[in-house]
């Protein structure tokens, strides 16, 4: 079957055979700028780009499966583009992007599937096992996993190798090749003003925004249940693909500590999910943990690790609260 992989054949015909195994790439490993005078339309395109091409770039570790960083990172991409997709809205042609946008949806189910179930088997059951004095009480339970991670990992390749994944990475390409003249052809005043605005203005209302809805929800975070931190975890992960993308007009040093402090946030509110979705794979294969030790003791896990993180959020939340926003001095300009 024909699909999109962003590499030359002969590398993945060495890839194929093992002579090489390309690793994971994040984005911040791809080479990325703006440009100093970029017209907020040129930095939608750029910042497409580069989430393709870290798309790209995983798609050979994913279908290898030697290493569950491939599917995160893959993941990742396809997030950070719908994310483009969202904070560019007011300069993007809503026909033309919204079967996209579905698509992306698509692909990213089978993703999450299986990203969730690396995570489980990887980041609780592997400690768990080396920890706990006899471990069989956990087979059962990784068996099923396994057997549940190898069936997501077929429907994930069958995904990517299919007619539809390849329409879909060749209907991105054709829309950022059609992209410029939609929107001089489309006779909207207001799409078209948008599409001009300098990209540090056009970041500056778009970063502004985003951390109002952070610290909105995030000042009461000391009371918030697990549905509303989940909520401030999103919120969080918007903000930051957003410093992410717009950082190149900045500069690193003016962004990093706000950058950093956000991240810090991020992946606390993070590790509460991940416990969150552990504890729902759990209870799906054992059910509930009273009746069952390993089910106990996975509890017992994710509960320990929640507290941790519930009682490092409200540090982390103080150093992104005192981070000077980089934007501030665009919002007038």
């Amino acid at each position: 079957p024909l699909y999109w992989t962003g590499a030359a054949a002969p590398v993945l015909m060495a890839a194929d055979l093992g002579l090489a195994e390309p690793p994971p790439l994040r984005s911040g490993s791809l080479p990325f700028d703006l440009g100093d005078r970029a017209a907020a339309i040129d930095a939608f395109t750029a910042i497409a780009r580069h989430c393709l091409q870290q798309f790209d770039c995983n798609m050979q570790p994913v279908l290898r499966d030697r290493d569950i960083e491939g599917v995160h990172q893959m993941r990742v991409a396809l997030r950070r583009l719908r994310s483009a997709f969202n904070l560019f809205r007011p300069v993007l042609p809503a026909a033309l992007v919204a079967p996209l946008i579905d698509e992306l949806r698509w692909l990213n189910e089978p993703l999450g599937r299986k990203r969730d179930l690396d995570v489980f088997l990887a980041e609780t059951l592997a400690p768990l096992a080396a920890r706990l004095p006899d471990p069989r009480g956990l087979r059962h339970l990784r068996t099923v996993l396994e057997d549940r991670r190898a069936a997501a990992q077929a429907a994930l390749e069958s995904a990517l190798r299919s007619s539809r994944a390849l329409r879909l990475r060749l209907g991105l390409e054709a829309m950022l090749l059609r992209l410029p003249a939609e929107i001089a052809a489309s006779g909207d005043a207001a799409l078209q003003a948008a599409a001009a605005m300098p990209a540090r203005r056009f970041a500056a209302r778009l970063l502004e925004k985003r951390a109002r809805k952070v610290k909105k929800l995030g000042r009461h975070h000391d009371t918030l249940e697990a549905e509303a931190l989940h909520r401030l975890r999103i919120q969080c992960k918007k903000l930051r693909y957003a410093v992410e993308f717009f950082r190149p007009l900045h500069g690193r040093r003016a962004v990093r500590r706000f950058h950093a402090a956000l991240a810090e946030l991020q992946d606390c509110l993070g590790v509460l999910n991940d416990a969150a979705v552990g504890g729902a794979l759990m209870r799906d294969v054992l059910g509930p943990p009273g009746g069952d030790p390993a089910a106990a003791a996975v509890a017992g896990w994710f509960i320990g690790r929640q507290e941790m993180q519930l009682a490092h959020l409200g540090e982390a939340w103080d150093a992104y609260s005192r981070a000077k926003p980089f934007w501030k001095a665009d919002l007038n300009d």
